[in-house]
């Protein structure tokens, strides 16, 4: 039972950092959140969903490449930005390869266009950030 707290408890926080990007708080995605946490919020403050470890604990990486795999695939209007900042997180957790691997079996993502992404991903990234900028201000 403690063990599946923590497993919870990890997966929030990792939720929660990729969902702290607001171009990632879409609808979709924060429905899909809730349906992890009901009530989740993305804006609780860092204090509430403590930043995951860098890197996770072994035995958990393909469990976090599934989780994050799901969220590139909840939100088809994100497209290459929903990848890019699932990629940016699964570097540093640890989960990079596991979370490849998925893209590709579970979502038959070519490899071209993985490396597309992982090659322009900060452009990719700041194009998401200045199009939800312009959108919130219209």
């Amino acid at each position: 039972m403690l063990g599946q707290e923590r497993v919870g408890g990890l997966t929030r926080a990792v939720v929660a950092r990729l969902l702290r990007e607001p171009f990632m708080q879409s609808d979709a995605l924060l429905a899909h959140a809730r349906r992890f946490f009901p009530g989740f919020v993305a804006s609780l403050p860092q204090a509430v969903a403590p930043p995951p470890p860098d890197p996770l604990p072994a035995g958990l990486h393909d469990y976090m490449a599934s989780v994050l795999v799901d969220f590139v695939a909840a939100d088809p209007e994100l497209d290459d930005a929903a990848l890019a900042a699932a990629l940016a997180l699964a570097e540093p957790l640890g989960c990079a390869a596991p979370f490849e691997q998925r893209l590709a079996q579970d979502l038959k993502l070519a490899k071209r266009t993985l490396a597309r992404v992982k090659r322009d991903a900060a452009t990719v990234l700041d194009k998401a950030r200045a199009q939800h900028a312009r959108s919130a201000t219209a």
